[in-house]
């Protein structure tokens, strides 16, 4: 039976329930913690975005390999709409990343000066199993075109 074929009151009750299920289904796929590893030349960076329901960020960079240590970025709130994940907020840094580049160490390290507030916008892309979450076409200071994977609970 297709649904052209079903009375009005059929019809009717079919879509309630829908509605029903998708409402009580319902729940926000973002809040999570999400992973990336980005290289620039000899540095590499394990990425951890951290997405809590209470619509606070925290974001993480490991250093790898060459690297050592981490930076800590927190201060930040989330927001989302269906293809758009937003930032908000005056970051709060600490820590730093040492890398070994040649004979030298390269510092990756906090701001100097206190961040001034941030408003950043990304499109987004969650793909079909809720495991990978693609973050494109970034403004303000929320970096570049990333694929991050949901981490393991």
């Amino acid at each position: 039976m297709t649904v052209s074929e079903m009375s009005p009151r059929v019809r009717f009750t079919v879509f309630v329930t829908l509605v029903a299920s998708l409402v009580s289904c319902a729940g926000d796929p973002l809040p999570g913690t999400w992973t990336a590893s980005t290289t620039t030349g000899t540095i590499t960076l394990a990425t951890t975005l951290v997405l809590s329901a209470d619509g606070t960020v925290r974001v993480t960079d490991a250093g790898r390999g060459a690297c050592t240590g981490s930076r800590t970025y927190t201060g930040l709130t989330w927001s989302s709409s269906p293809t758009v994940l937003a930032f908000a907020g005056v970051a709060a840094c600490t820590g730093a990343v040492t890398c070994v580049v040649g004979t030298m160490n390269s510092v990756v390290g906090c701001p100097a000066s206190p961040s001034a507030a941030m408003t950043s916008a990304c499109g987004y892309a969650l793909s079909a199993d809720g495991n990978t979450l693609t973050l494109s076409n970034c403004s303000g200071s929320a970096g570049t075109s990333t694929a991050y994977v949901r981490a393991a609970n």
